[in-house]
């Protein structure tokens, strides 16, 4: 009889806490030591139990930042670097318009010749460099026009 008195004192130092997801209210039950691991057999009692709160803002902000820097990532490696809308129409108009009379099909034809160099001179110089070496600038766009006739 000793031995059963001296387990119910020691269940009793071990309640089974558990803590309320409603009202986050303490609840200790006194026989907690009848529940078990299926697996190992040990009691639960001793330990506080409560709902694992998962912490969305933590997690919205992770993934704002991530959208954010794959949004500046794609932008700097992923596109092609544009010139500005002026200089577009600079080069692509006194390319295509030169003095001689030419017909309609041919206005278009030379139009889409000197896009298409201009695409590929971008490839190699960027809107600043187009600013400070126009002679580099204008050698590989009549190279690239060349190619693209």
């Amino acid at each position: 009889m000793d031995s059963d008195k001296s387990n119910d004192v020691s269940i009793n130092h071990h309640p089974l806490q558990l803590i309320c997801p409603s009202c986050n209210e303490n609840n200790e039950l006194e026989y907690g030591h009848h529940i078990k691991c299926n697996s190992c057999e040990n009691a639960f009692a001793g330990f506080t139990y409560k709902k694992f709160k998962k912490p969305i803002l933590g997690v919205k902000l992770a993934l704002c930042l991530g959208l954010y820097g794959g949004y500046k990532i794609d932008q700097q490696v992923f596109e092609p670097q544009r010139y500005s809308t002026s200089a577009i129409y600079e080069i692509v108009n006194s390319c295509s318009n030169p003095s001689r009379s030419m017909s309609r099909y041919e206005k278009q034809e030379l139009a889409q010749n000197c896009i298409c160099a201009l695409d590929k001179t971008m490839l190699s110089i960027t809107e600043p460099e187009l600013s400070k070496n126009q002679n580099k600038f204008i050698t590989l766009f009549k190279q690239n026009l060349q190619r693209c006739n």
